[in-house]
């Protein structure tokens, strides 16, 4: 396989050295071939730029061609340039004889290999008048998008060929996509919206399902009264977060109050089984026992600061003895027995009332009134006493603090008289007559 491969490569070196030794030694073999070879191995050019062929010279004629193509014949030997080798201005290099560029691809002639420079356009076609290139209108065109609410357009005005058209871009189709919920009124509707001219389509109630819309995926934002939607009708399952918690107490157990993260209901939990209890600290207050009541110890708790006693000693029962008071005039003697320890009277009878003692109207012993006592105030401790019954006339009287009567009464005048005539009150406007 590798000798195969060899003999391949060295196949192709030989040829290609073959080759460049005939594009080298071709051109000056030419000059020495006669004319009739000549015309048998020249090539041909395209029938627009052949030109009649005369008699050759000997070979020996280098050729001289005028600076300007007259007739393309050598100046030397007459023999015309049948081999033009064209230069950048599409014309011969040894006879100047100009290329007529009859075909031309992509702007370049076919013959020469010239471009073509466009100076001249048909406005009708935007296409140069030589080689018909196609202007591409660079700059010329605007354009206005369609949508799917207008008509869109192209408008071509190329200042370069003169080039004028108007192209109509139809309008596009709406592009709708999925269900979503209907700007302005999210919260109850949605529908489909076209993403280019934002118009709507299908607009419908939202279907809820466990606060979701089933159509559009929508999630309810939940009005809640009393703990149910009233949009879409979803009850709450409540998610309780604590806002406060009320420590335990000795009678109560600890509570702490939540609220509903979704619908706002507040609710009190009770902690079980966290009451404190009272915690009894002794006060050092010893109450001893009397005869009916029991001794004990007192104690405070230490929390709540509620009493309670300990150490409870039996009561001591009645120490009785005889006992006995003398009647006085507003309470009644006694006889029976007194404890000697509380003082408690057991009473077997009574005494009758003593007699008042009255002296100058009442009793010396309790202050009672004597009802046969005839009293005369002496008026010993007195007011005066008066008011104004009219402008300038005044009554006035003396009263006893004792007893409460008032004696001495008499009225009297205090005119405030003018100081021109000294006839006439300026109060009461009262007038003397004038001797």
């Amino acid at each position: 396989m590798k000798d195969i491969i060899k003999f391949v490569v060295v196949l192709l070196i030989l040829v290609l050295v073959i080759g460049l030794v005939y594009s080298i030694l071709s051109p000056i073999l030419e000059d020495f071939l006669p004319d009739e070879t000549k015309d048998k191995t020249e090539t041909k050019e395209p029938s627009e730029t052949k030109e009649p062929t005369e008699t050759t010279k000997p070979l020996t004629c280098e050729h001289t061609y005028p600076n300007v193509y007259t007739d393309g014949k050598c100046s030397k030997c007459g023999v015309k340039c049948n081999n033009h080798v064209w230069d950048l201005e599409g014309k011969c290099d040894s006879c100047r004889y100009p290329c007529p560029h009859s075909s031309y691809t992509n702007s370049i002639c076919n013959v020469c290999k010239y471009g073509c420079s466009h100076s001249s356009w048909v406005a009708a076609t935007g296409k140069c008048s030589t080689c018909k290139y196609s202007c591409l209108h660079t700059g010329a065109i605007t354009t206005t998008d369609s949508t799917c609410e207008k008509v869109g357009s192209e408008v071509i005005n190329c200042s370069t060929c003169g080039f004028k058209k108007t192209t109509e871009i139809p309008k596009k189709q709406h592009t709708y996509g999925n269900y979503e919920p209907f700007d302005g009124n999210e919260k109850e509707q949605h529908g489909k919206q076209c993403s280019s001219c934002k118009t709507w389509l299908s607009i419908a109630n939202h279907t809820f399902k466990n606060g979701v819309c089933s159509v559009c995926s929508y999630e309810c934002e939940h009005n809640y009264v009393d703990y149910v939607c009233e949009v879409c009708g979803y009850v709450c399952e409540h998610s309780y977060v604590l806002i406060e918690y009320y420590e335990p107490t000795c009678y109560n157990d600890a509570r702490e109050q939540k609220e509903c993260s979704h619908c706002g209901k507040i609710y009190y939990f009770t902690v079980d089984n966290t009451a404190l209890g009272h915690n009894y600290i002794s006060t050092g207050t010893v109450v001893s026992p009397t005869c009916t009541e029991y001794g004990y110890t007192e104690e405070e708790c230490s929390r709540c600061g509620k009493s309670g006693n300990v150490d409870y000693v039996s009561p001591l029962g009645h120490d009785w003895e005889e006992y006995s008071t003398a009647s006085t005039c507003t309470e009644n003697g006694i006889l029976g027995f007194r404890c000697s320890n509380c003082y408690l009277i057991s009473k077997d009878g009574t005494y009758a009332l003593a007699d008042h003692d009255f002296a100058n109207g009442s009793c010396t012993n309790c202050g009672a009134g004597d009802p046969n006592y005839d009293y005369e105030c002496p008026h010993s401790n007195t007011q005066s006493v008066g008011d104004e019954i009219s402008p300038c006339h005044y009554w006035e009287a003396t009263e006893c603090f004792d007893c409460g009567e008032e004696f001495g009464y008499s009225e009297y005048t205090s005119h405030d008289w003018d100081d021109i005539t000294g006839s006439t009150c300026m109060t009461c406007g009262y007038s003397e007559p004038l001797d």
